[in-house]
């Protein structure tokens, strides 16, 4: 992800999770940074319908919220029927018609600054040509924060 010292926050977000759908192979993914313990979806590549634009995902709530929380990704197979995350978001995450959802928080001096998510229509095994990639973008897009 080349960048330039003009770059903004959010420019950064908006190539990071443009990166997250070509690394990862997932056709949605989407994310935003922590404000006021909560995350704020400003920035979606792949959706097909605008449910998920302007979503806020409160800390510990959902699968974005623990990942905040916890500081370590989090991920739901079969959102639909997950049991591990509360199921605040299913009028946006299941209107988009998500399946499986794989969610990173973005670490920039030990805190969790953000959460990328990357996901996809139909149940998908989600291994390490998945999670390298998405870490991999969640760890640069830290680094270029940092800076």
């Amino acid at each position: 992800m080349p960048t330039t010292a003009a770059d903004t926050d959010e420019e950064l977000l908006s190539r990071a999770v443009g990166e997250l759908v070509l690394r990862t192979g997932l056709p949605v993914a989407f994310g935003g940074f922590e404000r006021a313990n909560a995350v704020e979806v400003t920035s979606i590549v792949g959706s097909r319908t605008p449910y998920l634009s302007g979503l806020v995902v409160h800390a510990e709530r959902g699968l974005g919220g623990r990942a905040l929380v916890e500081r370590r990704p989090r991920l739901a197979l079969d959102y639909r029927s997950s049991r591990n995350i509360t199921h605040d978001y299913d009028r946006a995450v299941l209107g988009e018609g998500i399946s499986t959802l794989f969610a990173v928080p973005v670490m920039v001096r030990g805190a969790a600054r953000g959460v990328l998510y990357c996901g996809s229509w139909s149940q998908s095994p989600i291994g390490d040509l998945v999670t390298r990639p998405a870490f991999a973008v969640a760890g640069e897009l830290g680094t270029e924060l940092h800076v």
